[in-house]
């Protein structure tokens, strides 16, 4: 896949600087891992082919587990109920790989704020000192609910990360926002091969089959792999 990122309080300069295995093995992942598609069950939008959330994540964590990342890893303070697991971390460094609606996008970036300021900690007792989350562009073809790198960058980053406050004590503005990087993922090309997936039901997270294609809007099975554009 191919992807754009943006810093937050001097991400870039830490992960290059301070974590420079770590942003290696995100960017790795995120270059390597094939784009995983399925259809909507939107009405109206039949045989169109989207982002597959599900089959995307799934591969993420694999990813990054065979890295030595640790996935789902929950918060160890008690009654904390806002998100309980995340999603990947490993080390000094929490990941959040989210594929849902924006209100979820803006839990993670308050539970990294949380995490780095130690308001809250994971079961692993690991203090975390950066954060990356993963979200697609605005114009990869996804369900209507999916949250884009233009929310996270625009809305929910810089309200949660950016903790900048004036010091009572000595009048002086203080920066403390965890060193983030936001990574968002660009649709695949026309043309390009993806990997088609087709699940037991909607909603459904059981593989029922799985084949590469090359990647149009719409895909017609029935015609033995064709593909077709939109009858404009």
């Amino acid at each position: 896949m191919r992807f754009e990122k943006m810093s937050f309080n001097d991400g870039e300069a830490v992960f290059e600087q301070e974590l420079k295995s770590h942003l290696d093995e995100i960017e790795e992942v995120l270059s390597t891992v094939d784009y995983q598609v399925n259809y909507t069950f939107q009405s109206g939008r039949e045989n169109e082919l989207i982002f597959d959330p599900v089959g995307t994540n799934s591969v993420l964590r694999d990813e990054f587990t065979e890295r030595g990342w640790q996935k789902e890893v929950n918060i160890a303070n008690s009654g904390y109920d806002t998100g309980k697991d995340i999603d990947i971390t490993k080390g000094p460094v929490a990941g959040e790989i989210q594929f849902g609606n924006f209100a979820y996008l803006d839990a993670d970036c308050n539970r990294l704020q949380r995490l780095y300021e130690g308001q809250i900690e994971l079961e692993t007792g690991s203090d975390i000192e950066a954060g990356i989350i993963i979200v697609v562009k605005q114009d990869m073809p996804t369900s209507q609910s999916v949250s884009h790198y233009q929310q996270a960058t625009r809305r929910a980053a810089p309200s949660a990360l950016n903790n900048t406050f004036t010091c009572p004590n000595c009048g002086e503005e203080v920066d403390n926002g965890i060193p983030t990087l936001i990574y968002g993922i660009e649709p695949p090309e026309e043309g390009e091969n993806v990997i088609f997936n087709e699940y037991e039901a909607p909603r459904s997270r059981t593989l029922e089959s799985q084949k590469e294609i090359s990647f149009r809007e719409k895909y017609l099975p029935e015609e033995q792999n064709a593909i077709a554009d939109y009858d404009d």
